[in-house]
């Protein structure tokens, strides 16, 4: 099952997950309503990432934090 993350990120914060998201449509709603309702954001600072649910994570993807994300979730 694939889902989407809306990511906001900010250099001296990091990356936060705003929500997870059956379809791209709803996350792109989402991301829109964020702007909205907070028209101080940047919209390169909200990304929508697409993820695998229970299948083995994909190394080669290249959203670093996406894999940190990965590698301590394996951990615990």
């Amino acid at each position: 099952m694939k889902v989407q993350l809306l990511l906001h990120s900010e250099q001296y914060a990091g990356t936060v997950l705003l929500g997870i998201y059956n379809s791209h449509g709803n996350a792109e709603l989402a991301r829109d309503v964020y702007l909205k309702e907070d028209e101080t954001n940047d919209p390169e600072s909200l990304q929508i990432v697409e993820v695998s649910m229970n299948e083995k994570p994909d190394w080669n993807f290249t959203n670093p934090s996406l894999q940190e994300y990965y590698k301590k979730s394996l951990v615990s």
